[in-house]
């Protein structure tokens, strides 16, 4: 027997043939919190919002579509972690999750806006592109496997991806919004979010870290029809709803906007930004089809202070104008600035 003596208590360590027991008075860790997986009680065709969900197995998969998101059977309480992985299979927009805090859902995106940019949206009414957890630079790899977890704590939100930190928000939940384009017929609950851009999920679980029971419901109710999401957009860029304008208005587009089709034209160089994203803005979110047009479709830089934000305002086009039949759109918009005499 070997004794080991300390200020706080006496170790005792027990040698036998084949175990050896440690037992120390305080140093004792508490009891990791389980994980509870959510894939069992997912119904794709009942708990789907916008898109095509489908499961195989374990693994919950979407089809590219724009706004494609689906409810998630918990409405949890407390403080928990949400925990996500997923591999995008083909887009260039965001995956995420809707999580709810201090009674408010918001949306934690990687890879949003066509501009590779990470974070939580809306805060105080801006989206990632204006607040302060923008992280730019994240751009997911397709065909690769991820895991983000999001940490809901009484006193803010922490979202980190394999293992590493990229957003963090002290909040009480009070400026936490759900952008419209993420709209959900439950405010209470949890949610997974892909923008155009087909996403395998192979796993959703979920944990609570201050012993508040969280419940998940198995009862297989329908908590939602397929809707069309307020923006038709194709490209690469997804636009939000700036904040004050129409927040109140219907998630379901006007059916003749619907139909409609504007090409916005640019520079590929020093084109006025404000010009180009504040009419997509009002179009998609009237529910119009918006397509992006430069001289060459390579990635194009407007022109400072044209509102262009911190990364720059980087738009990558849609279509290069040799390529454009005006035959197609209901309305052609140029974008001013300093470069647009090479588009005129």
């Amino acid at each position: 027997m070997i004794v080991a003596r300390s200020s706080a208590s006496i170790c005792r360590l027990s040698l036998l043939p084949s175990l050896i027991v440690l037992c120390m008075s305080g140093m004792v860790a508490a009891d990791e919190p389980k994980w509870e997986s959510l894939m069992p009680a997912i119904e794709p065709e009942s708990h789907l919002v916008v898109g095509k969900w489908t499961r195989k197995g374990q693994t919950l998969s979407v089809t590219a579509e724009n706004g494609a998101r689906l409810a998630l059977p918990v409405v949890p309480s407390g403080e928990y972690d949400l925990r996500v992985s997923f591999t995008r299979q083909s887009g260039e927009n965001s995956v995420g999750v809707i999580v709810v805090h201090g009674g408010r859902q918001v949306a934690v995106e990687v890879d949003a806006w066509g501009m590779n940019l990470s974070g939580i949206q809306d805060l105080g009414g801006r989206d990632i592109r204006n607040n302060p957890t923008r992280r730019a630079g994240m751009r997911l790899e397709n065909g690769r496997r991820y895991t983000l977890v999001v940490e809901v704590r009484k006193d803010g939100l922490r979202a980190i991806l394999d293992d590493k930190e990229f957003a963090k928000h002290a909040t009480d939940g009070s400026d936490l919004s759900l952008s419209d384009l993420w709209a959900m017929p439950d405010s209470k609950r949890l949610g997974l979010v892909a923008w155009n851009s087909a996403t395998d999920f192979h796993a959703v679980e979920i944990r609570s870290v201050d012993g508040e029971p969280i419940t998940i419901d198995d009862s297989k109710t329908v908590v939602a029809t397929n809707r069309s999401p307020r923006s038709s957009q194709p490209g690469t860029t997804m636009r939000t709803p700036r904040a004050g304008s129409a927040s109140n208005a219907s998630s379901t587009p006007n059916a003749d906007a619907a139909k409609k089709h504007v090409l916005i034209v640019i520079a590929n160089g020093d084109f006025f930004y404000r010009e180009y994203a504040d009419p997509r803005e009002e179009l998609e979110r009237a529910g119009i089809r918006v397509t992006v047009a430069a001289g060459r479709k390579l990635s194009s830089r407007p022109h400072q202070n044209s509102g262009e934000g911190a990364d720059g305002g980087i738009v990558t086009p849609d279509i290069a104008i040799k390529n454009v039949k005006a035959s197609d759109y209901d309305a052609i918009l140029f974008s001013g600035g300093c470069g647009s005499s090479m588009t005129q």
